[in-house]
């Protein structure tokens, strides 16, 4: 196989991350806070829909950076309470998880690895949207009852949560896994 098409395969899983880990929270952003329903199908037009992925990946982006950096504050900073939930004192920071995945493990575990990291940045920026929207209700909410969206807001920041400390422990047992083959 050529040189070419080897890179080409491999940033497969790079535009799977982006689209996982940074699209799906920026678009969860916009549809609260920012974006309205159009009343007619002719305002959804090429133009629209390609600026508003473009503004959900620099959402995305911002979002998984701060949620990465407050989750990771969070984490490491109490390692007593998650000696609980992490039974084997496996705990990566996401730095190195990418460093060893990237010089060390063959292709296929890469690969896997990756998407994992995706979907863990997935649920940590989810998580940190949920938190925001618990503070600062959308608009839109007002006109609803808000003490029921507060606690729809509350269960989805809790599983949001959850989903991204459980992915870690995952990707963490799996790296310390991979190390020892």
């Amino acid at each position: 196989m050529s040189e070419n098409i080897k890179e080409f395969i491999s940033s497969i899983p790079e535009f799977f991350y982006d689209l996982i880990a940074r699209l799906i929270p920026g678009s969860i952003f916009i549809v609260l806070y920012i974006y309205e329903l159009p009343s007619k199908s002719e305002e959804l037009n090429v133009l629209t829909i390609s600026f508003a992925i473009i503004i959900s990946y620099f959402l995305g982006i911002i979002f998984s950076l701060i949620g990465t950096e407050v989750w990771g504050l969070m984490l490491f900073n109490h390692k007593e309470l998650l000696k609980i939930y992490f039974p084997k004192n496996v705990m990566y920071t996401d730095q190195y998880i990418w460093n060893i995945s990237r010089s060390s493990f063959k292709p296929a575990d890469r690969k896997l690895i990756t998407k994992m990291m995706a979907e863990k940045t997935m649920f940590c920026s989810t998580s940190l949207i949920f938190f925001i929207a618990l503070i600062f209700p959308p608009y839109k909410i007002f006109f609803i009852n808000t003490c029921h969206m507060r606690s729809c807001f509350i269960i989805l920041f809790l599983i949001m949560t959850f989903c991204m400390i459980t992915m870690h422990k995952w990707i963490c047992l799996n790296v310390d896994n991979l190390q020892g083959r």
